[in-house]
């Protein structure tokens, strides 16, 4: 019998579904490695893995998706080996607002963008965390099948998406809030059972933040 072997998904599985290519219609703007939120709002460089607009060999793709009446977006960077950056931005909630709190915007904004691409989505833990100056929540999310690769099954000639581990950091800006996020699962931390290491949970922070550092915010 013949193993399933890895295969890159036909149609990347993104946080706004399964949009094949960066050549879809984008809300935003990406040009070269940079890519502009709608409104100019912030940039955000691809940078997954060294790959780059100057990499043929790499296969990449960029989705988004932005609601101009709730002003809450999301865009999402992944490449032929699985890797994923992302980041989901919305309007500061007003004074008394129950999703005031970075934790319950994290699950009342969060949570369902990201259950747009695995339905069963749940965070794995979050904590308060501070970086640099910016009073940030760091958070894991669990988001089966969610995976940019999958397993290719030759007996059924189908491909099975594999599962999708996502570490976020939650911040405010301005008058808006951001959720940065990165693909974990690759690291090997995350197994079939969906129990983390806790080495994971240091790792998780570092990349984040190296995410973070090639993104320019307008206000």
């Amino acid at each position: 019998m013949r193993r399933p072997a890895l295969a890159v998904l036909a149609l990347l599985i993104c946080l706004v579904g399964s949009v094949a290519g960066h050549a879809a219609k984008l809300a935003g703007k990406f040009r070269g490695d940079t890519y502009t939120a709608p409104g100019g709002l912030f940039t955000a460089e691809y940078r997954l893995h060294g790959t780059s607009a100057a990499d043929p060999c790499c296969q990449r793709s960029i989705t988004d998706d932005y609601d101009p009446s709730t002003g809450v977006g999301v865009v999402s960077f992944s490449n032929e080996y699985g890797a994923i950056n992302g980041i989901v931005w919305g309007p500061a909630p007003s004074a008394g607002d129950a999703t005031q709190d970075l934790q319950a915007w994290l699950e009342v904004v969060v949570l369902p963008r990201l259950a747009k691409a695995a339905p069963t989505a749940r965070i794995l833990r979050s904590e308060a965390r501070q970086v640099g100056e910016i009073s940030a929540l760091l958070a894991i999310a669990d988001l089966p099948g969610a995976a940019a690769i999958g397993e290719f099954d030759f007996a059924t000639r189908t491909v099975k998406p594999g599962d999708s581990v996502r570490g976020l950091l939650i911040f405010r800006r301005g008058n808006y809030f951001y959720a940065l996020m990165n693909e974990m699962n690759l690291k090997g931390f995350f197994g079939p059972d969906r129990h983390y290491d806790p080495a994971a949970w240091d790792a998780c922070q570092p990349e984040l933040e190296a995410f973070l550092s090639v993104i320019r915010f307008a206000r």
